[in-house]
Protein backbone atom coordinates (compact mmCIF):
# COMPACT_ATOMS: atom_id res chain seq x y z
CA UNK A 1 0.00 0.00 0.00
CA UNK A 2 1.61 3.54 -1.19
CA UNK A 3 1.00 6.74 1.40
CA UNK A 4 -1.41 8.02 -1.36
CA UNK A 5 -4.17 4.96 -0.52
CA UNK A 6 -3.18 5.19 2.96
CA UNK A 7 -4.41 8.56 2.94
CA UNK A 8 -7.50 7.88 1.02
CA UNK A 9 -8.44 4.42 3.27
CA UNK A 10 -7.90 7.27 6.27
CA UNK A 11 -9.88 9.80 5.04
CA UNK A 12 -12.50 7.34 4.01
CA UNK A 13 -12.90 5.88 7.25
CA UNK A 14 -13.00 9.04 8.86
CA UNK A 15 -15.66 10.88 6.97
CA UNK A 16 -17.46 7.02 7.67
CA UNK A 17 -17.28 7.80 11.49
CA UNK A 18 -18.59 10.94 11.07
CA UNK A 19 -21.52 10.14 8.46
CA UNK A 20 -22.80 8.06 11.40
CA UNK A 21 -22.60 10.32 14.07
CA UNK A 22 -24.02 13.06 11.60
CA UNK A 23 -26.77 10.45 11.06
CA UNK A 24 -28.09 10.01 14.79
CA UNK A 25 -27.84 13.48 15.40
CA UNK A 26 -30.36 14.13 12.09
CA UNK A 27 -32.46 11.26 13.62
CA UNK A 28 -32.49 12.60 17.32
CA UNK A 29 -33.92 16.21 15.21
CA UNK A 30 -35.87 14.55 12.68
CA UNK A 31 -39.34 16.60 14.29
CA UNK A 32 -37.31 20.00 14.15
CA UNK A 33 -36.37 18.84 10.55
CA UNK A 34 -39.85 17.62 9.59
CA UNK A 35 -41.00 21.43 10.90
CA UNK A 36 -38.53 23.38 8.58
CA UNK A 37 -39.13 21.11 5.27
CA UNK A 38 -43.42 21.93 5.77
CA UNK A 39 -42.42 25.45 6.59
CA UNK A 40 -40.41 25.53 3.46
CA UNK A 41 -42.77 23.86 1.12
CA UNK A 42 -45.81 24.06 2.65
CA UNK A 43 -48.55 21.68 1.08
CA UNK A 44 -46.23 20.89 -2.08
CA UNK A 45 -43.75 18.94 0.21
CA UNK A 46 -45.73 15.50 -1.30
CA UNK A 47 -45.29 16.49 -4.71
CA UNK A 48 -41.41 17.69 -3.95
CA UNK A 49 -40.28 14.36 -2.09
CA UNK A 50 -41.30 12.35 -5.49
CA UNK A 51 -39.03 14.60 -7.23
CA UNK A 52 -35.29 13.76 -6.27
CA UNK A 53 -33.84 17.32 -7.78
CA UNK A 54 -36.18 19.41 -5.86
CA UNK A 55 -35.81 17.32 -2.57
CA UNK A 56 -32.37 17.45 -3.14
CA UNK A 57 -32.42 21.90 -3.80
CA UNK A 58 -35.41 21.89 -0.69
CA UNK A 59 -33.07 19.94 1.70
CA UNK A 60 -30.25 22.14 0.31
CA UNK A 61 -31.89 25.32 1.60
CA UNK A 62 -33.07 23.21 4.82
CA UNK A 63 -29.96 22.94 5.76
CA UNK A 64 -29.08 26.70 5.89
CA UNK A 65 -31.85 26.41 8.27
CA UNK A 66 -30.89 23.70 10.88
CA UNK A 67 -29.54 25.03 14.12
CA UNK A 68 -25.17 26.00 13.96
CA UNK A 69 -25.05 22.94 15.80
CA UNK A 70 -26.09 20.64 14.18
CA UNK A 71 -24.41 22.28 10.76
CA UNK A 72 -20.98 22.41 12.49
CA UNK A 73 -21.23 17.98 13.24
CA UNK A 74 -23.13 17.21 10.03
CA UNK A 75 -22.30 17.74 6.18
CA UNK A 76 -23.99 19.37 3.91
CA UNK A 77 -24.07 16.57 1.56
CA UNK A 78 -24.78 14.10 4.37
CA UNK A 79 -27.83 16.11 5.45
CA UNK A 80 -29.20 15.61 1.75
CA UNK A 81 -28.14 12.37 1.78
CA UNK A 82 -30.31 11.87 4.80
CA UNK A 83 -33.13 13.66 3.50
CA UNK A 84 -33.38 11.10 0.17
CA UNK A 85 -33.10 8.02 2.29
CA UNK A 86 -35.84 9.48 4.93
CA UNK A 87 -38.30 11.20 2.91
CA UNK A 88 -41.10 9.14 3.56
CA UNK A 89 -40.24 10.40 7.33
CA UNK A 90 -40.43 13.77 6.15
CA UNK A 91 -44.13 14.40 5.28
CA UNK A 92 -45.63 12.62 8.21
Amino acid sequence: MNFGSFLDEVKNKAASAVSGKGYDILQNNLPKIQKLFKEQVGSTLVAVVKDNAKMTLISQTVYGLLPVPIRLVVDEAVFVQFCLEHKDKLIE
